[in-house]
């Protein structure tokens, strides 16, 4: 039961970078796809802010920037694909952020599906024992052989 309390603590951790961009996540699903360039906007501790330069179906062009810092995802200059929300698009998501959120949320799924594939087991233990033959179902030392 512990595991699998810890199983859903990790499955909440792992959902994280995708519940704070859900709308990214909409925009993918139900948003319209386009090339961005990226290019570095300021520093900090780990990399760099960047932001996201593409045209809208109508040929608008928007400069988004983000407001996490970014290392090794992205570089000054790179050409990503990105969807956008067509009603507000800055509600975005790049390829390579979808990417990571979708990596990070199955992998901390897998010791969620782990703990359930345990549970059931010990549910169907617990709900059909095994019968030994020969034995009576109440004797303490069910499955043991003596060596008189």
């Amino acid at each position: 039961m512990l595991f699998l309390l810890f199983s859903l603590i990790f499955l909440v951790a792992g959902s994280i970078p995708t519940l704070i961009n859900v709308q990214g996540v909409q925009a993918r699903f139900s948003g319209m796809q386009t090339s961005a360039l990226v290019r570095a906007t300021g520093e900090c501790d780990d990399g760099n802010y960047y932001s996201f330069i593409f045209a809208d179906r109508t040929g608008k062009v928007y400069s988004i920037e983000t407001a996490t810092c970014s290392s090794g995802i992205v570089s000054d200059g790179d050409h990503v694909t990105v969807w956008y929300n067509p009603a507000d698009p800055t509600q975005f998501i790049s390829a390579n952020d979808l990417t990571f959120d979708m990596f990070f949320l199955i992998g901390f799924s897998i010791p969620l599906l782990i703990a359930l594939a345990l549970g059931l087991v010990w549910l169907v233990r617990l709900l059909f024992p095994r019968k030994m033959s020969g034995v009576p179902s109440g004797y303490p030392y069910a499955g043991r052989h003596s060596r008189d």
